[in-house]
């Protein structure tokens, strides 16, 4: 397998299949199977307006996707804005992600 860097900005396509990749600025590099890493991005657009804002997050020196940072029991830099999951951290698998919600639900009680 060869890793090419780069940015993907198109895709050849000859008789209905994949023969080459079209990097930034213009080289097609020949290929009949692509494997592209996803960018995950947190939903937080409805926190933004209340001042918390997403961050890159990084995972072997690429950048993967963005974040809200938090504290480990889900506290944002907004006092009462508290997140859990995918939003606190996109490499959280589902487990990890409850986990997570039951911690920021346990310190927003105690906040209370």
């Amino acid at each position: 397998m060869r890793v090419v860097p780069g940015e993907v900005v198109g895709l050849e396509v000859a008789e209905g299949e994949l023969s080459g990749v079209r990097l930034e600025p213009g080289e097609v590099v020949a290929r009949d199977v692509l494997v592209v890493a996803p960018r995950l991005v947190a939903n937080a657009d409805l926190l933004a307006p209340l001042g918390a804002g997403v961050v890159d997050q990084g995972m072997h020196g690429a950048v993967r996707g963005s974040r809200v940072p938090a504290g480990p029991a889900g506290l944002t830099e907004v006092p009462g804005i508290w997140v859990a999951g995918n939003v606190a951290d996109i490499s959280a698998p589902v487990m990890a992600s409850a986990v997570q919600g039951l911690d920021a639900g346990a310190a927003l009680n105690i906040d209370l």
